[in-house]
């Protein structure tokens, strides 16, 4: 037969029980000594059997409390005490063990049981300290305690607690090791109050620790706030430094050219000087038709009435050398002249 499915089970794990898991856990958190401290509970006035009256819980250093519950301890002779060590289970099945451990152990009907426990964590488990008691002897114990005692010479004035009668913030407790509250006797006024109490404390130590986060967090927001400041300074002086970098890059363009140009000068004469000094070297009767500067080496051609002596004349020259015909010299049968071809090459100083 198939099992049904449980929609709520994940990895083992029942997510209808997570709320009683939490409130286990907590409940199991404030009994740590921290939240102790933390955490305290509402002093409660304690009668004993005997009459003295003492704090609950002890105030350390003998510093006293003006407490707002008084509560009656019954002698031990009217207390059924049993301990049970129980697994840790969720609050309702909690309930449920401790009320079946009462009825099988209470010798008096379910109706006039008064009864009470105190759950610690111990181990792996939990430890229930269980106190039982008959409703009638509770009564009882209350009228002797509440109507006798006020009888006595000077004991209202010594004790003016005990001018509170039943009903009004007396709750009663069991006494011995430990002390347990017994439900039905106005605990549920002190634990609302514990609750509001603890829930109070529990806010203002969480707007204590928001503040402290918050102020542990403010030099890093703001750093990071001047880390966002500065650069959107910076992307702002790129966009306003785009147009003067641009310039830049083509002022550098240029420069690279002139410089490119002015080493291809460098490297090479000036037509300009060369040709004065051809125009003042050359006779006037000298007519050139091509002047041509392949570097250093110059080639000039023409008619002249003497092409031999033309070369003697350039082949004289200090800064012209290597000076040659390419081509044979001829006679122009128009003018009569010879025409010339002159190949020399400068001096590397000249220009």
């Amino acid at each position: 037969m198939a099992q049904p499915r449980n929609n709520f089970s994940l990895f083992g794990l029942d997510l209808r029980q997570l709320w009683e898991h939490w409130r286990q856990g907590c409940a199991e958190a404030r009994r740590w000594p921290l939240f102790r401290r933390l955490l305290p509970a509402e002093p409660v006035c304690l009668l004993h059997p005997d009459g003295r009256e003492s704090d609950w819980p002890a105030r350390a250093g003998g510093a006293k409390a003006t407490p707002r519950t008084l509560a009656v301890l019954l002698p031990e002779a009217q207390v059924l005490r049993q301990r049970l060590q129980l697994p840790l289970l969720p609050a309702a099945q909690q309930a449920a063990a401790l009320a079946l451990a009462v009825r099988a152990a209470s010798p008096f009907p379910p109706e006039a049981i008064a009864w009470g426990c105190q759950v610690e964590a111990r181990g792996g488990g939990l430890q229930a300290d269980i106190a039982i008691a008959s409703r009638a002897h509770i009564a009882a114990w209350l009228a002797q305690l509440f109507e006798d005692a006020p009888g006595e010479s000077g004991s209202a004035a010594e004790h003016p607690v005990r001018k509170r009668l039943p009903g009004q913030g007396v709750e009663v407790w069991a006494d011995g090791a430990p002390f347990i509250p017994l439900t039905g006797y106005d605990e549920a006024r002190r634990h609302t109050r514990e609750r509001r109490a603890h829930l109070h404390t529990a806010a203002l130590s969480g707007l204590a620790l928001v503040l402290l986060l918050a102020l542990a967090a403010s030099p890093a927001l703001h750093r990071q706030q001047q880390a966002a400041e500065a650069k959107a300074r910076l992307a702002t002086l790129g966009r306003e430094a785009a147009a003067a970098m641009s310039a830049r890059d083509a002022l550098g363009k240029t420069n690279l050219q002139l410089q490119t140009v002015a080493a291809y000068l460098a490297a090479r004469p000036d037509p300009l000087q060369v040709l004065a000094r051809l125009t003042a070297l050359l006779p006037d009767p000298v007519h050139l038709t091509r002047l041509e500067i392949r570097g250093h080496t110059v080639i000039v051609a023409g008619l002249a009435d003497n092409a031999a002596g033309l070369m003697d004349t350039l082949g004289g020259q200090p800064d012209f050398h290597d000076v040659r015909a390419p081509s044979a010299i001829t006679r122009d049968r128009a003018t009569g002249r010879e025409s010339f071809v002159i190949e020399f090459k400068l001096a590397e100083d000249a220009r």
